[in-house]
């Protein structure tokens, strides 16, 4: 199996294992996370882009 192959398929297994992990410790846990990523009409930022900014003040 070619290394990029190997990497994807280990990007995925990764994903999948922290997407299990965030389920079963609350089960609204990967929708809010995914929301953090989404950028709100009108403003300039994520909301994640806005805290990462704001805890490097």
């Amino acid at each position: 199996m070619p290394a990029t192959r190997r990497a994807a398929k280990a990007e995925e297994q990764l994903h999948a294992t922290v997407a299990r992990a965030a389920r079963r410790a609350d089960p609204a846990l990967p929708g809010d996370l995914v929301a953090t990523l989404k950028t709100p009409e009108g403003k300039r930022y994520s909301e994640l882009e806005r805290t990462r900014r704001h805890r490097q003040e």
